[in-house]
């Protein structure tokens, strides 16, 4: 029944805006044991507006409508399609992508060759387009305080000894100075 047996959380850790204010439905999971390591990792990207529009996303998540007749029963659906615009000004990506209930705070995400790569975070929508908040720099520094505040900040840690093969990627200004930090 679970490809992969249980994993088990070990902290969570919900948007900071979003517990004061009902805004920002961003969180993370942090598992006891690194269940990455057999099923693969996905990449967090903080892309630019241009970068995204018109690239084939996904959102992926566990939408209520799919399983309602089953009690106590989640089921994880996904759906593709094009990113059709980016409200700079607002962060936010627009997709005509069918989702429900349920998906909020679902990761929106895109393969580049072999690499799957997450650039946002699933809001919901209105009649015209679903919408998600553009991975940001803010967010993902976020994210990146809440790793190193678990036990597998011991992973980062070691990768920062490692050398990395970076030919063919493009490293921007931002890239680094998140790097770095």
């Amino acid at each position: 029944m679970l490809p992969f047996g249980i994993a088990e959380v070990d902290k969570y850790f919900v948007s900071p805006n979003y517990v004061q204010e009902k805004k920002g439905d961003y969180g993370i999971l942090t598992l006891k044991e690194p269940i990455g390591d057999m099923t693969g990792y996905f990449g967090l990207i903080c892309p630019k507006p241009e970068d995204i529009t018109g690239r084939m996303i996904n959102v992926t998540g566990y939408p209520r409508d799919k399983v309602k007749s089953k009690p106590h029963v989640y089921e994880m659906w996904g759906m593709e399609g094009p990113a059709a615009y980016v409200d700079k000004q607002k962060g936010l990506i627009q997709y005509q992508i069918d989702t429900a209930g349920g998906r909020s705070g679902s990761g929106v995400w895109y393969r580049e060759g072999e690499d799957y790569y997450v650039c946002g975070i699933h809001q919901g929508g209105n009649l015209t387009y679903n919408q998600a908040t553009l991975l940001a720099k803010s967010i993902y520094k976020q994210i990146h305080e809440w790793v190193r505040e678990t036990p597998t900040k011991n992973l980062l840690m070691r990768l920062q000894n490692t050398g990395f093969e970076l030919s063919g990627f493009q490293i921007d200004a931002d890239c680094l100075s998140l790097l770095m930090t």
